[in-house]
């Protein structure tokens, strides 16, 4: 159970409230980096190493949304994109298409997370906050 200002907000298990209030799937994408190959200059490797690094987030961000167009791109960091899914699609579905872009080398490794408590407590908390301004 949970209560906010004293008032009862929710009742049950971890796995009930996690299903009832949670915000569904956070899903990790490592994004395979490339190889720096020989340049003339350090600066002119690094800059194409760059480059290069984008175009592989942006060919597994477009293959990640196709399979999930609901999905939205939470972060976009070095090499890394975070996903938040709904909970209506079946963790089945997610590890089969995540684990085909690894196949395809889109992506070097994966997460799929499910809401924790923590972030159910902080939604209160938040919506708490909300009502009291």
């Amino acid at each position: 159970s949970h209560s906010v200002n004293g008032r009862l907000q929710c009742i049950g298990s971890p796995q009930h409230l996690k299903n009832k209030f949670g915000q569904g799937f956070t899903i990790f994408l490592r994004v395979r980096q490339p190889q720096s190959q020989e340049a003339t200059s350090a600066s002119a490797s690094a800059s194409a190493t760059v480059d290069n690094t984008e175009c592989q987030l942006e060919r597994a961000h477009e293959a990640f949304m196709s399979a999930f167009p609901d999905a939205v791109l939470c972060e976009n960091h070095a090499a890394v994109l975070q996903y938040q899914l709904k909970q209506t699609v079946r963790l089945r579905t997610i590890f089969e298409s995540v684990q085909r872009l690894k196949d395809n080398g889109l992506v070097l490794d994966y997460s799929v997370n499910q809401t924790t408590l923590d972030q159910v407590f902080i939604r209160f908390a938040k919506n708490q906050s909300e009502e009291a301004s």
